[in-house]
């Protein structure tokens, strides 16, 4: 036999050969799990948008997902929200925390302040433990609102604060 012929012989064994060993390998693969997506960094700054027209930063959550909330999560949202907004800030301000409140979910929401896209993008937001933009129950959902409400009024009270001339670094 010629030797261009066994060479073709044996690339036509050798292309068969990986044919099956692709559908063998492509049949075990439809066996494997899907592979998880990999997990954000958490150094990675979130994205910040624009202001709304109610004065609120969207902005992507750092995992880029709503956050699962539990009956843990609404109790001690009510928790939270049992404390005045007053006492909450004064307390806060004692700690050396000038951070504004936010809403959590699939995006930040920073109500009642006149920059909260800069406040967001600065990292100069605490978010309220326990909301989020997919409530659990009628209750949670209400609780959600009534953190809207506060946050607004707790981020006003700061904004004042900061505007009666507090120095840009103690307000930072």
């Amino acid at each position: 036999m010629p030797a261009w012929l066994r060479l073709v012989i044996s690339a036509g064994a050798a292309t068969a050969l990986l044919a099956v060993v692709i559908a063998v390998g492509a049949r075990f693969l439809q066996w494997l799990p899907a592979p998880e997506p990999p997990a954000p960094e958490a150094s990675q700054p979130a994205d910040a948008g624009a202001p709304d027209e109610d004065g609120l930063a969207l902005s992507l959550s750092p995992a880029g997902a709503p956050v699962q909330i539990t009956e843990r999560d609404v109790a001690d949202l009510r928790e939270f929200l049992a404390e005045s907004p007053g006492a909450r800030l004064a307390r806060a301000l004692a700690d050396s925390d000038p951070r504004f409140l936010g809403l959590n979910g699939a995006v930040v929401l920073v109500p009642g302040i006149e920059d909260p896209e800069r406040a967001v993008h600065e990292g100069r937001v605490r978010l309220i433990p326990g909301t989020s933009d997919q409530p659990i129950s009628d209750e949670h959902e209400a609780l959600v609102e009534r953190s809207r409400r506060y946050a607004t009024a707790y981020n006003a009270l700061l904004s004042q604060r900061a505007s009666r001339g507090t120095s840009d670094s103690e307000a930072d």
